[in-house]
């Protein structure tokens, strides 16, 4: 028996730009989706996962609903049985999720967590002799929904399906809400056949020898400067061995330059056609950039997007007024000037700023949910005073 665990499809993004770069990109993620669920039919997968983030959005329109459908048809049809928790992207506030709704047409089947006064209650599928467990977004409640969870699994045909990932893989989403710790994923050591994470946007097995907590990574960027590996995951049951598969997606390539060599770089680089472009420009003073120029160049060569990042070696010298400094630069520059809690050091400033960068992509994106924007806030705000409450406390006394 074959599983294929995949995760983060965000269907329906409509990234913000002119309307032939969003509506590529709303292709995009569909098309990644198409090939991912080919692929399944392909290798002869029996069960087929999706760790979360179907939808971007839970504020879906009806062409993104109706194509969705589509793609879970052809599984069915094919005798796959899909299985799918909700996301932080998924999930519905005040009514039912689409996740749902697709539950109730028989595309898919969702194992979830309820609460029965003040314990958890865990639903189960049972194929052959697996039994399979799912977990919806939690939050900040996640770790203490898996630790009672791995107390009250027996023998280890098991597979959990979380939409989570572990917190200290990568530094720079330590504050994203809704991961785990170390300590709690090993907690289903020795009880689970696979446990199928996601949240995080690419590819990482835990622990590296022997691994059992997966995640595949989404199928496409969701945001433009996301780095490693993306695809999905083929575990076979039979032998507990997997293999990764890259990921169908837009080709994207960062180049890094300095600025005495962009107009060059531009006239001699070759971009395949509809290529997204990101350029980080390093310079050691002040000046006038025409980047406006250069996108002209690139685009005219076949780009889809073209992104230019002006970054200086030191900001310090930089007049704000004057300067063509390039967004995050002046964002950073903002924030340090702020003499509060959020600049208090290089790593408040850094979480603050990676919380700003995250904060514009949500917000510019149609049908964006500002609850996200408050849960992740909130999260960043108890990392900052984590790390300084003492500190907090005397300045409010």
């Amino acid at each position: 028996m074959k599983l294929l665990h995949t995760s983060d499809w965000h269907l329906g993004k409509r990234p913000s730009g002119p309307e032939r770069f969003s509506v590529a990109r709303y292709e995009d993620y569909f098309r990644a989706a198409e090939y991912v669920v080919d692929r399944a039919i392909e290798l002869g997968v029996d069960i087929f996962i999706i760790a979360g983030d179907l939808f971007d959005s839970n504020r879906i329109d009806a062409e993104t609903l109706y194509r969705t459908e589509l793609l879970l048809v052809k599984l069915k049809d094919n005798g796959i049985r899909t299985f799918a928790v909700a996301g932080n992207h998924d999930r519905a506030y005040e009514s039912e999720s689409w996740i749902r709704y697709l539950e109730k047409k028989e595309l898919i089947e969702c194992p979830e967590v309820f609460k029965d006064g003040e314990a958890f209650q865990f639903e189960f599928y049972k194929i052959e002799d697996i039994n399979i467990y799912g977990v919806q977004y939690f939050g900040e409640l996640t770790s203490e929904v898996l630790t009672e969870l791995s107390k009250g699994l027996e023998g280890n045909n098991n597979i959990v399906i979380c939409h989570t990932a572990i917190i200290d893989w990568k530094t720079e989403d330590v504050f994203l809400p809704g991961c785990v710790k170390r300590d709690v994923v090993d907690l289903f050591f020795g009880k689970v056949r696979y446990f199928a994470g996601g949240h995080f946007h690419s590819f990482n097995a835990y622990p590296t020898n022997a691994p059992f907590f997966f995640i595949p990574g989404s199928l496409e960027y969701w945001d433009l400067y996301e780095d490693d590996e993306k695809g999905f995951i083929l575990y076979n049951l039979e032998d507990n061995t997997y293999n990764f598969y890259p990921s169908y997606k837009r080709k994207r390539s960062i180049h890094r330059l300095l600025s005495a060599d962009l107009y060059e770089y531009a006239e001699k680089l070759s971009v395949d056609e509809g290529e997204l472009v990101i350029l980080k420009v390093k310079v050691s003073q002040d000046g006038l950039y025409k980047t406006d120029e250069v996108k002209k160049i690139l685009m005219q060569k076949g780009a889809l997007h073209v992104q230019i990042d002006i970054e200086y070696d030191d900001t310090s010298k930089v007049d704000l007024k004057q300067s063509v400094l390039s967004r995050e630069m002046l964002e950073r520059k903002i924030i340090a000037s702020w003499q509060n809690l959020f600049s208090a050091s290089d790593e408040n400033i850094n979480r603050t700023h990676e919380f700003i960068k995250w904060a514009k992509s949500v917000v510019n994106e149609k049908n964006s949910d500002p609850v996200l924007l408050f849960e992740r806030f909130n999260t960043l705000l108890e990392s900052i005073l984590g790390d300084g409450k003492n500190d907090y406390k005397e300045s409010r006394a």
